[in-house]
């Protein structure tokens, strides 16, 4: 009797917590939502039209981060309806939610669902090969790209790789041939720049050759983090004899 009275009041106990968590709802961001690092991000919410809590009521909102718990905004009162604030350029991660106490407790009002993800802010695009140039196994070839936004707190990288369809230009999925790291040290630049890739001299030979440039970090791998920037050419290129 006493396991099923205390099984009853836990019950009880969630089912007040649940419906006090309720009270407000977060409208984006979302799991089905991906931000730039350094810009903005709009969190809105909606209060419980029983009023509970008040629109008085004062609010912290917080950023759940993968490593962190990050304050983006305090002592806002619930009527505002909505929080901006500028996401840090050099902040990235896979597994984000948002989070609304109220002001000066623990007391958690709600949570964002799902996850969402904030992704550095670094372009990176294929200059050259990128479609209809012709090369020779056993050459070396000058792989160029333009980077911008490059996040030099990161000291990004880039990784080079060539790649070839068995089957014929975008049909099926492609075989790695051969690939290299542009400079770690210092790093990657903003602007346009370049560096050398052989191709090996039992490359196959095939029209279907496409450069793929993907830009990461040691603060990316270290952190297992998987969404890093990459390009492609546009086209694909052959190696012929």
């Amino acid at each position: 009797m006493k396991k099923t009275r205390l099984g009853i009041a836990i019950i009880i106990i969630l089912f007040f917590s649940l419906r006090l968590s309720a009270t407000i709802y977060i409208s984006p961001p979302s799991g089905t939502f991906s931000y730039d690092a350094g810009t903005n991000l709009h969190v809105g919410w909606a209060i419980d039209p029983a009023g509970n809590p008040p629109a008085s009521t004062r609010l912290s909102v917080w950023l759940r981060t993968d490593t962190a718990l990050v304050q983006i905004g305090r002592n806002i009162p619930a009527g505002n309806m909505s929080l901006d604030w500028m996401i840090p350029r050099t902040l990235f991660g896979e597994k984000m939610q948002v989070s609304i106490f109220r002001e000066g407790t623990t007391e958690l009002l709600s949570t964002s669902a799902g996850h969402f993800f904030i992704i550095p802010p670094t372009r990176i695009q294929v200059l050259s090969p990128n479609g209809g140039e012709t090369f020779r196994p056993g050459s070396t070839i000058l792989v160029r790209w333009r980077a911008t936004d490059i996040v030099t707190e990161h000291r990004q990288f880039a990784n080079i790789a060539l790649y070839y369809y068995p089957s014929g230009c975008r049909i099926g999925g492609p075989v790695l041939i051969n690939s290299s790291i542009a400079p770690n040290m210092p790093g990657i630049a903003s602007g346009e720049t370049g560096c050398r890739l052989t191709i090996p001299a039992t490359a196959p030979l095939s029209s279907s050759y496409f450069i793929e440039i993907n830009v990461q970090s040691t603060e990316y791998a270290k952190r297992s983090f998987n969404r890093g920037r990459f390009d492609s050419s546009d086209g694909c290129f052959a190696v012929v004899r």
